[in-house]
């Protein structure tokens, strides 16, 4: 471009238009040798002697008027002027005035005013210059004259003064025609007047001054007047020929011009060089060639040039966009497409544009199956709300119901599908699919009651897919018994299995298996023996822990009915399969063989139970089943062994009180009572208040009474903290407050047993009684003073109690995050417990609070426990391998959370599989793996999950992965999309998301060189 203030220089030698002779009749007339002398010097250039010369004749001459003073005054003025003297103005000024009758005013005005003009000071000199009589100038002067006053005002931008003194001199032959007539059509040029400024640069076109300037003005005019046609042919031949300086702007004009001529092919050569020769390059520049390119199909250069001009909000940069979004289909990357359309639909400037963006970023969303926030859903929507008269607004409509089948973003879709007040048949089908699912991930997450609620919104359109109907009835009995409701589950089981389809269901078999569960719980052993039955049917030839445990439910409803061989033939099936507890099926076995009078057998079972899972809760049974064994078979010394085992390798057994018991039975029938007041006095100090202890208290005090030494009898009592006198009133105290809590009266019950608590601080029922009043304080949410007792319990050797107790510690102490003492309640609760459920609860309680504890290495090895228990569900091996993998991550393992977070993210829609799948990338992108991290970001897109914080955090990691990969255009573009999409409105993600976008396109949008005004 050819910008209004730049000039151009000229060198023009031009004739003096004024003629400087002496006046012969003064110097003849006074005969002055100085003045003679000083014109002489004059006319030798030699200006500072003839300066001399003249002042000394000046004042030699001082108070005269003679005119060879007036002479003399104007050479010495000249003389100043040519010396560019800075007293030239004052001299002159004072010839004038002293004599302004002489014949060299004009010349003395023109002459200072060239003085000024040459040194740069246009105000002054078009001063002086408006003092010249322009009249008396000859016709080389005259132009002169209007050419120097006419530069000076345009030097001072005074563009009109300029232009008439230019004017005049137009059509005068001289050496300032040609400079005129330049300035005069710049003017022109710059004020818009582009007709009459071209007639001009055509005047000098082969002027050699001008002829390589005025050709690149006659382009740029004939381009702005959109003589497209006649750019081509004037400019194309002047690009040989051309400067470098000029190379890249005359490149613009042509490319341009053909590209208005809609001549794509030849407009990219004129524009590449334009690229390649500017500083300056705008979105309109890029705009330009990246069309061109499209237009040619030339996909891959197109976008790249659209990608750098897609970050602005304005009418380009829709344009470019929807483009760049066709090119991406044609080099196949139908991501980036659906990317390119989104952006362009959200734009206002070009309403078409944004229509046929926002139909097509749907469909290409749809045929992708990426949906992380239910894109494709809220866009076909969104296209049918604001175009619902447009010609493909029945196919956006097939295509919404296929994207509502299709979706696994339940939540979201429900969100949009509940939005329909008018739903017909195909929007109802959709409903029907999208409910039951969302209520199979409500009930994955353990979020029964919000499950049951999906899956009645399920049922209120059965009528289109009959086997999502049956197996809404399963998964409502499902959520139903998981809540505890037997009842109900059992109603919804019936109906799943009425239903014609439910045969070919993979439920089928498994609501058997329910059924089965519900009749043992009800005690109904015959209907579920026939549920089981036909359960292990189903499952007949297979493998698995769940057939396994099938087993041993018939096996114990056969037991519960006496028909033992039978429970036996069951328990053996279990054993064999090994998958579940078949250290249960041992003991049962070993035990019914006891109930049949099979007693070498049952100890040989046992004794094999004890050696194949010696880690087994049922050991201790064992022990004590063997012991019992042997007294029957009479063999007291291998009684004895297995008793005192018992004892000393289980000493928080149940049945270590029992145990010590029976030892002391062994020698009190062997007349060793010495021997036996050992184990009853263990029995009796170290387990008060259980029916153990007051036999070994009765057994005592006949042993003491044999040794005639009742004062030893009553010292033991007393040292037990008992009266014997006051064993009936404690006996009457408690047994009134346990009627109370028969009642069911809880606050009676507590006031009672702390009435009781009070007055017997060393009773025979304490441990009944504090349990009894902690029950009753837990039902009243007394949660903090039922712990008091619970601890009581607790602190005491095992008892009855001890496991309740821990359990109920366990959970108050966990809800309160008091996580040192839940832990403590847990591990003890792994010693003492017999219940496998017990013993898993306490281990997983154990495993969550490690974990908030930060205690991140027992974490791991609590954690390592819960993956080894049988008969787990999903959700708790989900936890454990989470807890594994985070405390990994914490311990910075990176390596060994990989592995275990893979385990987890298999799934996302627990919100540990959602966070699992985050860490993944979060770990790969850390190691650099920036392609592994994508395909994992892709991967958690096409699963979906219902939990958006950790698909937000995904789509973050997505930018960062792009940045990595230089790919600012798909970093931007995914921010866009949580900003746009993403429902929560208040966890971070969108703030960040903002914030890391506005810094991405500030540094895009700065290497961009901004819009330039109106071409030059």
């Amino acid at each position: 471009m050819i910008h209004p203030k730049k000039t151009i220089v000229f060198i023009i030698i031009i004739a003096a238009s004024f003629t400087v002779s002496g006046q012969k009749s003064a110097v003849y007339e006074y005969g002055d040798n100085d003045y003679l002398k000083g014109l002489e010097l004059f006319e030798k250039e030699k200006y500072g002697a003839a300066r001399q010369v003249f002042d000394r004749l000046l004042k030699k001459t001082r108070g005269s008027r003679s005119e060879i003073r007036s002479e003399a005054s104007f050479y010495r003025a000249m003389s100043a002027v040519e010396l560019r003297n800075d007293d030239s103005e004052y001299l002159v000024h004072s010839f004038i005035s002293e004599y302004p009758e002489s014949p060299h005013v004009d010349e003395a005005a023109f002459r200072l005013a060239d003085f000024f003009y040459d040194k740069n000071s246009w105000a002054r000199s078009i001063s002086w210059y408006n003092r010249v009589d322009r009249h008396k100038l000859d016709r080389t002067g005259l132009s002169e004259y209007y050419f120097k006053k006419g530069y000076s005002y345009y030097k001072r931008n005074d563009f009109e003064g300029a232009r008439v003194n230019f004017y005049e001199i137009l059509e005068v032959e001289s050496p300032y025609n040609s400079p005129a007539t330049y300035y005069y059509s710049h003017i022109h040029y710059t004020d818009g007047n582009y007709e009459t400024a071209l007639m001009g640069f055509r005047e000098i076109y082969s002027d050699p001054l001008f002829s390589g300037i005025a050709p690149y003005y006659i382009s740029q005019i004939l381009y702005m007047q959109k003589k497209y046609d006649e750019v081509i042919e004037f400019a194309p031949p002047l690009m040989d020929s051309i400067s470098e300086r000029r190379l890249g702007e005359m490149s613009k004009i042509i490319g341009e011009s053909y590209f208005m001529l809609a001549n794509y092919r030849e407009a990219v050569p004129y524009l590449e060089t334009f690229q390649s020769n500017t500083k300056a390059y705008t979105i309109h520049d890029r705009y330009q060639l990246a069309f061109a390119y499209y237009m040619n199909e030339e996909y891959e250069n197109a976008r790249k040039l659209f990608e750098q001009i897609s970050y602005r909000k304005s009418e380009i940069a829709q344009s470019a966009l929807y483009h760049l979004a066709d090119c991406y289909l044609h080099l196949g990357d139908k991501n980036k497409a659906r990317i390119a359309f989104s952006q362009a639909a959200k734009m206002e400037f070009d309403p078409r544009i944004q229509q046929d963006a926002q139909f097509n970023y749907a469909k290409v969303t749809y045929e992708l199956s990426y949906n992380p926030f239910n894109e494709a859903i809220r866009a076909f929507e969104d296209y049918i709300r604001f175009y619902p008269a447009a010609d493909n607004t029945d196919e956006a409509y097939n295509y919404l119901v296929m994207a509502y089948l299709g979706t696994r973003n339940y939540s979201m879709a429900m969100v949009s599908l509940e939005k329909i007040r008018q739903k017909d048949a195909k929007i109802e089908k959709a409903y029907q699919k999208v409910s039951f699912y969302r209520g199979l991930e409500l009930y994955k997450n353990l979020r029964f009651n919000e499950a049951v609620d999906a899956f009645e919104k399920s049922r209120q359109y059965t009528a289109h897919d009959p086997v999502i109907a049956a197996r809404t009835y399963f998964w409502l009995g499902e959520a139903a018994y998981r809540s505890g409701d037997s009842k109900t589950a059992r109603l919804y089981y019936n109906e799943f299995m009425k239903d014609g389809s439910s045969r070919q269901q993979q439920e089928y078999p498994l609501c058997h298996y329910s059924m089965g569960y519900i009749f043992f719980e009800e005690q109904a052993y015959d209907e579920s023996l026939n549920w089981f039955g036909r359960y292990i049917q189903f499952e007949k030839g297979k493998q698995s822990s769940t057939l396994s445990d099938a087993y041993n439910r018939m096996a114990d409803c056969y037991f519960m009915k006496t028909s033992y061989w039978q429970a036996i033939e069951y328990y053996d099936l279990s054993i064999a399969s090994g998958k579940a507890d078949a250290d249960y099926a041992l003991f049962q076995k070993g035990f019914t063989l006891g109930l049949l009078d099979r007693i070498p057998r049952k100890v040989d079972v046992l004794i094999q139970l004890t050696k194949e899972h010696p880690e087994s809760n049922f050991v201790d049974d064992a022990l004590f089943e063997i012991g019992r064994s042997f007294v029957v078979l009479n063999d007291l010394a291998e009684a004895q062994v297995f008793y005192e085992l018992l004892v000393n390798e289980h000493p928080n057994s149940s049945y270590t009180n029992k145990a010590l018991n029976q030892l002391g039975l062994i020698y009190y029938n062997g007349s060793e009572f010495d021997r036996a007041l050992v184990y009853y006095e263990q029995v009796a100090t170290n387990y008060p208040g259980t029916p153990e202890a007051d036999n070994a208290l009765m057994s005592i005090k006949n042993i003491y009474v044999r040794k005639d030494n009742v004062e030893g009898y009553l010292a033991f009592v007393t040292g037990l903290g008992q009266d014997i006198s006051m064993r009936e009133q404690d006996s009457l105290s408690y047994t009134a407050a346990e009627i109370v809590y028969t009642r069911g009266d809880c606050a009676e019950t507590v006031r009672a047993f702390r009435d009781y608590l009070d007055a017997f601080p060393n009773g025979r029922f304490l441990l009944n009684a504090h349990y009894y009043k902690a029950d009753c304080q837990l039902k009243l949410q007394q949660n903090q003073e039922a712990l008091v007792s619970l601890d009581y319990i607790i602190g005491q050797p095992r008892n009855m109690f001890t496991v309740p107790a821990l359990e109920a510690a366990s959970k108050i102490n966990f809800r309160q995050e008091n996580y040192h003492r839940a832990a403590d309640n847990y591990l003890a609760m792994i010693e003492v417990a017999e219940q496998k459920s017990n013993i898993n609860n306490a281990r997983v309680g154990l495993m969550r609070c490690y974990f908030e504890l930060g205690e991140y290495t027992n974490t791991i090895e609590a954690a390592r426990q819960v993956l080894l228990l049988d008969k787990l569900q999903e959700e708790e091996i989900r936890e454990a391998n989470f807890n594994i993998a985070k405390s990994f991550q914490e311990l910075n393992e990176d390596d060994f959370a990989y592995d275990f977070y893979r385990k987890v993210a298999h799934e996302v829609n627990s919100i540990e599989g959602a966070e699992s799948k985050y860490r993944l990338i979060e770990i790969l992108f850390d190691r650099n793996e920036i392609e592994e991290a994508e395909e994992e970001v892709y991967g958690f897109i096409e699963m979906n999950t219902p939990h958006q914080y950790w698909m937000g955090m995904a789509f973050l990691a997505l930018s960062d992965i792009y940045i990595a990969k230089d790919d600012e255009f798909q970093a931007i573009n995914s921010l866009q999309s949580l900003i746009d999409y993403y429902t929560i409105p208040d966890d971070g993600i969108i703030a960040n998301a903002k914030q890391r976008k506005a810094a991405l396109t500030q540094q895009a949008e700065s290497d961009i060189a901004p819009e330039s005004g109106p071409a030059q």
